[in-house]
């Protein structure tokens, strides 16, 4: 089955590149909603680690259920 996300491993050389521990820290605003939220990330793991689970769904969608469509769509407009 196609995806998006795991078929290219360059994506992920992105989630491991050392500045990211710094941009996700300015993202997720140092954790400040994990005391708030249930599902807020506690930590930078958890915050990857929701992102990869993230881009493994959203690559699974296109690969799967846009890609196939995109040329009907694309000729039948809007």
């Amino acid at each position: 089955m196609a995806n998006y996300y795991t078929d290219h491993p360059e994506i992920e050389f992105h989630l491991n590149h050392p500045l990211m521990k710094r941009v996700v820290d300015l993202k997720e605003r140092n954790y400040a909603e994990k005391d708030q939220f249930e599902d807020a990330p506690v930590n930078y793991e958890d915050a990857i680690e929701n992102y990869k689970r993230l881009l493994d769904i959203t690559g699974d969608v296109a690969a799967n259920i846009i890609e196939p469509n995109s040329e009907d769509v694309d000729l039948g407009g809007p």
